[in-house]
């Protein structure tokens, strides 16, 4: 990461112009990318059912995706997006309804498909086109593209209700061909492809990624060094990122401006792309035809494009070790040019939010403004001496409209249900006495069972007694519901600071009445799972939790998505909400034994008529709400 960093400032980069991410921002339009997107946008608004976008491995169908939710974003389109699809019929449902945000009385499937149809009508009424993307859909099962045909059936009597995009690799179209999926094929309206790019697109692609990532015009690659990639690359955009990006790494190493030919092919080596015969370029810039032979090493590679160079050191032999070598060098020289600013920096009282006379647990820490973390649910011997004038003042105030209908202490009818929140409060804190907690997972096995309900009620219940704050986090980026209820603004927030986009201040929202404090979820993204797996998440928990009293974070339903699991193992304590008379006993079993292992603090039942007892692991609350 550092190494990345300080080639950007030697190369004059305001960013990394190879991430392999598919950023949207960094969609080269060729000719066939352009009727590839001029294809899928026509589908849509035409109405026309099922769209199909093939192509090779790396060859930017996800970006392209990306690129199209942008759009449909600005035609006020409705959408969801499904990138796992090793699903089962059930899955796949709970996934779509989940990203439509659609609640249902029942899990069953009739429930389900009933539900979905009156939505779809509502949003056809309204004017309003409802989308529904599938990547990597070769892997879908052929129950599951049958499943999906009969999505296709939902219309009026004109005009399909439910547009629906499959992305897949070529192996999807050679799955359409069996028998048994005839009637799938016939039908799909509209047929889009990417495929490799020539070398003179190659040459537009570096330079068009170098421009956006804030090059100023002076040569970066040597134009040999640009043939070299395409030779090594074979056109497929994944590849070129990867050669890039470490032949960059490597210039910066080796203090070389601009990039020569031998890194890239030092590069391709250590990849183990050196075998590999340099291609011809392709005859047509739009033929999918030009794929790689099934079992070839580049086909291999594209498949741990994922790995960091360290992780294939020992397969590069000396050169390997001798290039990291050099980049260590590289980045302790840049460290020490650095220190003089960075230790004036830091001189700066203005910089930090500790109060005057505070200790300072690390360098690094201290640059940043924030107090040390000593540790999950550990309480820093520093936290209380950062001002709570000072922290306001970082903050946006944006001035939050409560929703009393959710809010239970807004209201004086709901007394019964705010005292159920100040004992649930009060277990808490007895809890602690015996453990170190501090930050709170909230989620539920389903969607509608109350868990953001829960969330905001516990975090006001908190923040209303003396000098005691909290933070809520709406981690649910998929379907954040939070700032409507808060009546907050959506972004900045979680995804925009994972996306390092933002720092911790630019997102977190402070209310000027209680010492409540509230990070959203930001604008919507492809790869939450990702995102929320990234060492940034991490690090912005460990830095919150010695600031608060408290931090709750609002996680996704365990059952659709992967999200929770992976917020539980950051987070020192997990509370699952169940909601009275829907939620199956099995599912609640399920999910449970999903955090055995990732201190499971209790269940809190909500919507009971009355109070249950308490079982050994479980406190129940009744709060007698609808469903919020």
């Amino acid at each position: 990461m550092k190494a990345t960093k300080m080639y950007e400032k030697f190369f004059g980069l305001r960013e990394s112009p190879f991430n392999v991410n598919p950023d949207p921002r960094y969609l080269f339009l060729t000719p066939s990318t352009q009727e590839a997107l001029a294809s899928l946008a026509y589908g849509i608004r035409g109405r026309k059912g099922i769209i199909l976008l093939t192509g090779e491995v790396g060859t930017g169908k996800t970006t392209l995706l990306n690129r199209l939710l942008d759009w449909l974003r600005h035609e006020q389109a409705v959408t969801a997006f499904i990138f796992n699809t090793r699903l089962s019929v059930t899955e796949f449902f709970d996934c779509l309804t989940a990203d439509f945000g659609i609640s249902c009385q029942s899990p069953s499937k009739s429930h389900v498909l009933l539900g979905l149809n009156r939505w779809l009508l509502d949003r056809y009424r309204a004017g309003e086109t409802a989308v529904l993307i599938v990547d990597e859909a070769q892997n879908l099962s052929q129950q599951l593209l049958e499943e999906i045909r009969l999505l296709s059936n939902l219309e009026t009597s004109t005009e399909k209700l439910l547009q629906i995009v499959l992305s897949g690799q070529p192996e999807l179209e050679e799955k359409l061909k069996h028998a048994q999926l005839r009637q799938f094929r016939q039908r799909i309206t509209v047929r889009a492809r990417t495929g490799p790019l020539s070398l003179q697109e190659t040459h537009g692609y570096i330079a068009e990624r170098l421009r956006i990532a804030g090059a100023n015009g002076e040569p970066i690659f040597a134009p040999g060094a640009v043939e070299s990639v395409y030779n090594y690359a074979r056109g497929i955009p994944r590849v070129i990122n990867v050669l890039c990006e470490h032949a960059l790494i490597n210039s910066f190493a080796d203090q070389q401006r601009p990039v020569p030919t031998h890194l890239v092919d030092e590069v391709a080596r250590e990849f183990e792309l050196g075998s590999l015969e340099p291609t011809t370029q392709p005859t047509s810039t739009a033929c999918p035809e030009n794929t790689l032979a099934a079992e070839s090493p580049l086909e291999d590679f594209i498949g741990s494009i994922g790995a960091v160079p360290s992780a294939r050191l020992d397969h590069c032999g000396t050169q390997g070790r001798e290039r990291m070598s050099r980049i260590h060098e590289a980045l302790k020289r840049a460290e020490q040019e650095r220190a003089p600013i960075q230790s004036a920096n830091e001189a700066k009282p203005s910089d930090s939010l500790l109060a005057e006379g505070a200790h300072r647990d690390g360098g690094e820490w201290s640059a940043l403004g924030m107090v040390s973390p000593v540790g999950p649910g550990i309480e820093s011997p520093n936290s209380h001496h950062l001002r709570l004038d000072e922290l306001r003042r970082r903050c946006a105030t944006p001035g939050w409209k409560l929703n009393p209908d959710y809010a239970v202490f807004c209201k004086q009818s709901l007394a019964v249900c705010a005292e159920q929140f100040r004992t649930l409060r009060s277990r808490l804190y007895r809890l602690r006495d015996k453990q170190p907690v501090r930050t709170l997972l909230v989620t539920s096995a389903v969607p509608g069972e109350g868990k953001t309900f829960v969330s905001l009620n516990l975090a006001l219940a908190i923040a209303r007694q003396h000098e005691r704050r909290a933070l809520l986090i709406d981690g649910d980026l998929r379907a954040s519901r939070l700032h409507v209820r808060m009546g907050a603004p959506s972004a900045p927030g979680l995804t925009e600071y994972l996306r390092g986009e933002a720092d911790e201040f630019s997102i977190i929202q402070a209310d000027s009445k209680d010492d409540l404090f509230f990070i959203p979820a930001g604008r919507s993204v492809l790869n939450p799972a990702e995102l929320l797996a990234d060492n940034r998440m991490k690090v912005l928990i460990d830095r919150m939790a010695p600031v608060f009293d408290w931090v709750i974070v609002d996680a996704p339903p365990v059952h659709p998505v992967g999200d929770a699991g992976v917020l539980a193992g950051l987070c020192d304590g997990v509370i699952v909400v169940v909601r009275a008379k829907l939620t199956a006993y099995d599912l609640v079993q399920t999910t449970l034994q999903e955090f055995r292992g990732k201190n499971l603090l209790g269940v809190v039942l909500n919507g009971a008529d009355e109070e249950a007892t308490y079982g050994a692991y479980s406190y129940y609350a009744g709060y007698g709400m609808d469903r919020k």
